[in-house]
């Protein structure tokens, strides 16, 4: 046997095995562990519950609100804007402007107890909202409510909360 023979024999062996391996990686990948698979099989729908509702930042902000407004105001948290505001049938592009509002939210609504009027628009502002994109998602959401009359107060994410600041940017709208 020469050594290019020799030499291609094991070129051939080294692409047998690396063609072994990737087979048997995008197996691995493309197959569900026999449990998931079968409750795959046996549901209608790929949608699960999530764990929780909020972020560890999102439940901490919710429970400082709930000390400052207890009893006297509703919360509702994670609102779509599209249940908060509206647009006129009169004005044109009505489909544009609602596809606009129709995936974004607020974090917190504070709403009258007895009719639930809306009142107060809360949003958390994470290290996200320094990014441009999310800069300029929030001008819009500015000058949206501004325009419908629906104050928005912006409150920094933080390790704690200064209650009675808090309570004095809230006193202003209601």
């Amino acid at each position: 046997m020469n050594i290019f023979a020799l030499l291609f024999s094991i070129f051939i062996f080294v692409i047998l095995i690396f063609i072994i391996l990737i087979i048997l990686l995008f197996k691995n990948k493309l197959n569900f562990p026999l449990a998931h698979k079968e409750e795959f099989q046996r549901r209608k729908w790929p949608y699960r519950k999530k764990d929780y509702l909020f972020s560890v930042a999102e439940l901490k902000f919710y429970k400082i609100l709930k000390q400052i407004i207890y009893g006297e105001l509703t919360i509702f948290a994670k609102v779509r804007l599209a249940d908060v505001v509206y647009i006129p049938k009169y004005y044109s592009n009505n489909k544009y402007n609602f596809y606009r509002i129709q995936a974004k939210h607020i974090d917190y609504l504070i709403c009258s107890n007895d009719r639930i009027k809306p009142l107060i628009a809360i949003e958390l502002d994470d290290s996200s909202h320094n990014m441009p994109d999310r800069q300029k998602r929030d001008k819009f959401l500015e000058d949206m409510l501004e325009d419908a009359k629906l104050p928005l107060v912006r409150i920094k994410v933080s390790l704690s909360y200064d209650i009675e600041n808090i309570k004095k940017q809230l006193k202003k709208y209601i």
